[in-house]
């Protein structure tokens, strides 16, 4: 049979599919999540993102306050409660059509996009004093569950990495395999070698930092797109993955490729993409432009630096902030839908 791919009209999709969020500490997240209205407000595409309860609209409203009005980074996230977010979008899926054709639709769906914190340690694996009993990988949903427990309900999940952090200290893997090793024997066990099912988003974040920027730049990884009117430098998807590698291959503290070769293991590759993002974005000149010899969109601060070292010098345009949330309602749609 022929394949149809004209669009149909929309068709509603009630069901809600769970997009969790995994990092280290200091990986972004916050500021990531902040960053997201503003990005579906500036993108051209049919996204709609609001909160499902109070405390999820003001996190929404008071951060984009500080981004985009204030020019400041929002404090690093300390939660006792959920938040949750619903995020709206139309993609196109493959169905069934007459005859047992395939075609194209047109499918409107409502993603779930959840975080809860816990402070510093509590993501790691092991704890740092030997003495001290082990302290499980948590993310305090509903205040008992294990974050592999909720990881486990995700269709998709944003898994954030600090790239600078990383080559620094090299603690991606610390905070990442516990959890990954514990979300396979809660899913595999006994399932005769299968992998993993959720999607997987992989967000490099802080590209519009001075060294992710100039690697890039000097070591042809940037691409310019013709649609964006900003005209902003990016790394192409495809070499999202071998960026990473290469950015903290001169570290000797970095064991990132423990964490790209697990994925690898344990997921399906068609289900693991890599993102090279920055939430705030470069600075723009007065002409609304991207200008190479004057780029940089983070400034010091001076007098009262509780809020921050470090403010924003213009508008805040995230990059890739949410085209990997895109990204995860295609894939998701299309494995759900799929014949």
């Amino acid at each position: 049979m022929s394949e149809l791919t004209e669009a149909q009209p929309p068709e509603p999709d009630t069901g809600v599919r769970r997009i969790g969020v995994w990092g280290a500490t200091q990986s972004g997240k916050s500021t990531f999540l902040s960053a997201l209205y503003i990005a579906t407000a500036r993108s051209p595409r049919d996204l709609r993102i609001y909160g499902i309860n109070t405390d999820s609209t003001e996190f929404l409203v008071r951060n984009t306050h500080l981004l985009n009005a204030q020019r400041l980074f929002p404090q690093g996230t300390v939660l006792d409660s959920r938040l949750s977010w619903d995020l709206a979008m139309t993609t196109p899926a493959p169905a069934r059509g007459l005859l047992g054709r395939r075609k194209t639709a047109t499918v409107s769906q409502v993603f779930r996009l959840e975080l809860n914190d816990t402070p510093g340690l509590d993501f790691a694996a092991v704890p740092a004093d030997p003495a001290t009993p082990v302290r499980r990988n948590r993310l305090d949903i509903g205040g008992s569950t294990s974050v592999e427990d909720y990881l486990a309900q995700c269709d998709g999940i944003v898994l954030l990495i600090d790239p600078l952090r990383e080559r620094d200290l090299g603690d991606a893997h610390e905070y990442f395999h516990g959890t990954l090793l514990r979300l396979a024997q809660r899913n595999l066990a006994g399932t005769s070698g299968r992998r993993l099912g959720q999607y997987i988003a992989v967000c490099v974040t802080k590209y519009d930092e001075q060294f992710v920027y100039e690697f890039a730049r000097d070591n042809g990884y940037q691409m310019y797109s013709d649609t964006d009117p900003y005209v902003f430098p990016r790394v192409h998807g495809d070499d999202g993955k071998r960026f990473l590698l290469d950015l903290c291959k001169g570290s000797e503290r970095s064991d990132v490729t423990l964490v790209t070769n697990a994925l690898d293991h344990f997921f399906e590759p068609d289900r693991v993409r890599f993102f090279v993002t920055s939430s705030i974005g470069f600075y723009v000149n007065e002409s609304g432009q991207f200008d190479e010899d004057d780029y940089n969109n983070v400034v010091p601060r001076t007098g009262d630096i509780t809020l921050g070292k470090y403010g924003i010098r213009g508008q805040v345009i995230p990059i890739n902030v949410v085209e990997p949330l895109e990204w995860l309602g295609r894939s998701v749609a299309a494995g759900r839908l799929a014949p």
